[in-house]
């Protein structure tokens, strides 16, 4: 499960792909819900910045260079040009002040999805192309088109792909509600998250 190494090197040849990535989705939403329970933003949320420990199998996040405190009385310090640019939230990437907290919500769930589909929807050569297609995820433009086109049919037909689709909109859209500000513990129990747990046993039955 993951060891020796990040996500990135991982992830396109673990056994169970499903079950293995919310399992760690989990882990590691773990790890940012200490950062920010700690008024800290991390800035730089992507999957080589979180490594699974060879031995004991527990997620860590690394890399603290883009890290900075949160001033929660003022609703947050603004994070501008920190993050990666596949997983940067529209408002950095369009040179924009935003929250730390906000960004790094953003990010994960950007990374959730490169975990689970394999790619990310953003890797495209043209900035300008990215651009306009992270504002319109932002937005909420209709991709259920694009997640046609761009997700293989059998990801698509997964029995967790429709929590998957719900996850990565709570994280990342503007318009939702159910979108905390940070992350908090009420997230560890998205059907998305929990759908590890049930695929493992499936499988144990097997």
């Amino acid at each position: 499960f993951l060891a020796n190494g990040n996500w990135d090197c991982n992830s396109a040849v673990v056994t169970h792909r499903v079950a293995c990535t919310t399992r760690a989705l989990t882990r590691a939403l773990c790890c940012l819900i200490k950062l920010h329970s700690l008024g800290i933003f991390h800035g730089d949320i992507k999957p080589e910045n979180f490594v699974v420990d060879e031995i004991t199998h527990h997620v860590r996040l690394i890399d603290f260079e883009s890290s900075n405190f949160v001033n929660k009385a003022e609703c947050g310090a603004d994070v501008t040009g920190y993050c990666t640019p596949l997983y940067s939230h529209p408002c950095v990437t369009a040179g924009q002040a935003v929250n730390g907290f906000e960004a790094d919500m953003w990010a994960f769930g950007q990374m959730a999805f490169t975990l689970y589909v394999g790619c990310s929807l953003f890797d495209i050569p043209s900035q300008s192309e990215r651009i306009v297609r992270q504002n319109a995820f932002y937005k909420n433009f209709d991709w259920s088109h694009i997640y046609a086109q761009f997700i293989p049919r059998h990801v698509r037909q997964h029995s967790t792909f429709s929590a998957f689709v719900d996850f990565v909109d709570v994280m990342c859209a503007q318009y939702n509600q159910q979108r905390p500000k940070h992350a908090d513990m009420m997230l560890l129990q998205h059907p998305f998250l929990c759908s590890w747990q049930s695929h493992f046993h499936s499988l144990s039955q097997q």
